[in-house]
């Protein structure tokens, strides 16, 4: 088996089938420079030639997430060649417009646990389901398997400690005698990462980062005191058993500041298998652990990394080096697109989704609806553009259903929004991630901008993101040329040094 990595979670799995054909699996599309929801940059940036990444016979979609489905790439892609698409049932809402912008193309829609058979390959996914809320749970993962070897693709799902979870991991690994068993980890710390760049003051971002890296290293240690306290099947005493963490492919834009780039990695992926080497040495485990780098091929023979070498120079890579860095980040208080709208249409649109978020926030065990009825949860809506807004605040109270409407502020607002930003993230124009545009210090919590990416409930909301940017691709427009205006104008940095 060939691993071609490319960066953040995308990877080339390529492998033979019975008839000694190589086979070859791009997992998850995003090539493109910028993610057009977190508006963050990827690294490493790709020169997209004709044949860069090689023949691909498939193209498995995990979630509808920017950096792992992007419509810019993907319709790049099949300007060259035609690969068929592996889509999740979950994502089966997805099927009609991919055909739309990507004709020809040949689906496969892919069941949970149901093994499917593509050109002598077996292809598994699974779909794990959590019991808290996540804006993930629509992920599925994917094992891709020949006679000889097998890979695990975790994607960016955070997998149960339930021991029927374990047992299927295991069962995938263990069914065959495979000479490789190869789990691939994505792990962007996007935590860290936000620690370090959202706080100004270099005592306390050093403060926070010392908690997190504490908590990382018993998280990690967990990984594998777990299989004992919760009486899993273990992986990790399975023979040839080998783990890859990949991720961490974003970073602020180099245009923004390239500066940033020196706080965008508090525990990078190198750190993450050291500390994990040195607790494999506690737990008398000898497995391999590696982590991905961009640009080049590994491969493996009988649990072992036999092969790694530099397979295309076609990209741009910024080493990042973390270090301490004094800064300020300003925030512009107005809408991401200032710009005047319909605001009796905002007004409509934005009453059905304060529905859906009554529904959301009585729905999750882990939100305190008692308490939001209790201090009147308020959410302040302004109406307008920065020069020219009107306000209205919605809020809950034991004496009424649903959301309340005044234009009187009778309590302080837990969260305020642009109606203009709310309207963007229902027709596609911004996401979830696009948080970053936000100044969130300033909001007592942000239910509301949570619900609107909770998956299955607001698939139409995907769909419509999904929608704006193959049109944009359509219409050969770049995602530089969505993502950099708005940052340049929403973000500014200032007073940099280093201490």
């Amino acid at each position: 088996m060939k691993l071609y990595f490319l960066g953040h979670s995308e990877l080339i799995i390529e492998l033979k089938n019975n008839k000694n054909q190589s086979i070859r699996i791009l997992n998850d599309v995003w090539l493109s420079n910028y993610a057009f929801g977190d508006f963050l940059q990827r690294n490493p940036l790709w020169k997209w030639n004709s044949n860069f990444l090689g023949r691909i016979d498939f193209i498995f979609l995990s979630h509808p997430h920017c950096d792992h489905f992007d419509p810019y790439s993907l319709y790049w892609i099949y300007k060259h060649q035609k690969p068929d698409i592996i889509l999740p049932e979950n994502m089966y809402w997805a099927e009609s417009l991919i055909k739309k912008y990507l004709n020809p193309v040949n689906i496969i829609i892919i069941e949970n646990n149901k093994p499917i058979k593509l050109k002598n390959i077996e292809f598994t996914g699974i779909t794990f389901f959590h019991n808290y809320e996540t804006n993930e749970k629509d992920v599925m993962t994917l094992f891709i398997s020949n006679d000889e070897e097998i890979v695990f693709l975790e994607e960016d799902c955070a997998i149960p400690e339930k021991k029927e979870y374990y047992e299927i991991l295991y069962y995938q690994f263990s069914k065959k005698n495979y000479k490789n068993r190869i789990y691939i980890c994505v792990r962007n710390e996007l935590e860290g990462f936000f620690l370090a760049t959202d706080e100004g003051s270099n005592i306390k971002r050093k403060e926070k980062i010392s908690h997190y890296l504490q908590k990382r290293k018993k998280e990690i240690e967990w990984e594998y005191y777990k299989f004992y306290d919760y009486n899993l099947p273990n992986l990790y005493k399975l023979k040839n058993f080998i783990k890859i963490y990949t991720g961490q492919g974003m970073i602020y834009p180099i245009e923004l500041n390239q500066e940033l780039l020196k706080i965008s990695s508090p525990l990078s992926l190198k750190q993450i298998v050291q500390i994990e080497n040195k607790i494999q040495k506690k737990y008398k485990k000898n497995i391999s652990v590696f982590f991905h780098e961009p640009g080049y091929v590994y491969g493996f023979k009988n649990g072992n990394l036999v092969k790694k070498e530099l397979f295309s120079e076609d990209y741009k890579y910024y080493e990042i080096d973390f270090q301490s860095l004094n800064f300020t980040k300003y925030i512009k208080d107005e809408p991401v697109f200032n710009q005047f709208r319909d605001i009796e249409k905002q007004r409509i649109l934005i009453k059905k989704l304060l529905e859906r978020l009554y529904v959301y926030l009585n729905s999750y065990p882990e939100v305190p609806i008692i308490d939001l009825f209790k201090n009147q949860y308020c959410i302040e809506i302004r109406y307008g553009t920065k020069e020219n807004y009107k306000t209205t605040y919605y809020y809950l109270h034991f004496l009424h259903y649903g959301f309340r409407e005044t234009d009187k502020n009778i309590i302080k607002p837990w969260e305020i929004y642009w109606a203009n930003d709310l309207e963007d993230y229902y027709y596609g124009r911004l996401d979830q991630f696009s948080s970053i545009l936000l100044d969130l210090t300033t909001f007592r919590s942000f239910y509301f901008w949570t619900m609107l990416g909770i998956p299955y409930l607001n698939n139409d909301i995907v769909k419509n993101k999904l929608t704006f940017h193959f049109k944009r691709a359509l219409e050969n427009l770049s995602v530089d040329d969505y993502v950099l205006p708005v940052l340049k104008n929403k973000i500014k940095i200032k007073r940099l040094d280093f201490v």
